[in-house]
This record gives C-alpha cells, structure tokens and sequence, in this order.
C-alpha cells in the first residue's frame, strides 16, 4: 500500500477528532394535526388547533438524519416510535412504548427521512380541555432519541 493511498484516511481520522464531520445527528419535525395523510408530506393539514367530538385526527411527523449503516451491498436502520397523550391534568390516554418499528436490512439506497402517522379518534372522551401529544423517535443503531410535543384544544360541543 503507498502512502498517497493512507492520505484519505488520516484525512477524515483528522477532521472527525476535530469535530469537523459529525456523524448524522437524529432530528423530527413538528408534529401536524392532519385530516388525511396520503404519504410522505402529502396531507390535508387541519385548520386551526381545535378538534371537535366524534374526529378522526392524525398525528403526523417526519424523522430525517438517522443512522444508516452499509450491509454488503445493501443499507440497514432501525427507527422506533413511542407516543403518548394525555390531559392538562396528567391523564394518560394512550402510551404506547415501539408502538412502531421500522427496521429495514434491505435497502438499495440510503434513506434521509421516514414519516410516521398515529390515528386518533376524540370520541372516547368525556370532557373538553387541552390536550397534548408527545411523539418519541429512537434511533436504535446509534441509539440516541429525539421527540416533539404539541397541545391541542378538544371541544366536545362542536362538531366536525
């Protein structure tokens, strides 16, 4: 092996111990009161930040920068979501821990961003009120985590 050849490797060796490469460092988006969700970023958004009662409501988020790591020829990564809503008052309504798993070993090329919808219907309530989701994405290869959280009102006289 020549020495021009070890020159690429000293490089990034070098740069990395300098914090001049980071590795991808796990982000998501906003959460998104959605009416319909057809896939990735293409949904119908619902106007304003008040459901009514009896509403089918979908939860939306994006996750970009995750760790994506080079099996053979393949691309492998291992994504879950935990999600969790509860009152104002600290009732839990639904906390569900990996309530998805995305581990994909067979990837033809690499992916930059995956979305996640959870349904939810406000029929099962009893009282109006604020309201918050709190969406928890783990990546389980570099095995760091981000989340985001939104309130909502719920007003169980309006209809949607």
């Amino acid at each position: 092996m020549s020495r021009l050849s070890v020159l690429p490797v000293l490089l990034v060796v070098l740069l990395a111990g300098l914090g001049c490469i980071q590795p991808p460092k796990l982000s998501v988006s906003e959460i998104v009161l959605a009416s319909k969700v057809y896939g990735p970023g293409n949904l119908s958004e619902l106007q304003g930040n008040t459901l009514g009662d009896d509403q089918l409501v979908y939860f939306y988020i994006e996750a970009r920068e995750f760790q994506t790591k080079r099996t053979g020829k393949y691309y492998e990564f291992w994504i879950s979501v935990d999600i969790k809503i509860e009152d104002d008052q600290g009732n839990v309504y639904v906390q569900k821990i990996d309530e998805k798993q995305i581990h994909v070993t067979n990837a033809t090329k690499r992916r930059n961003m995956i979305y996640y919808y959870y349904p939810w219907f406000t029929g099962n309530l009893v009282k109006s009120g604020t309201y918050k989701v709190t969406i928890v994405v783990k990546d389980q290869l570099a095995d760091v985590h981000a989340e985001a959280s939104r309130e909502f009102e719920v007003d169980l006289t309006k209809r949607p």
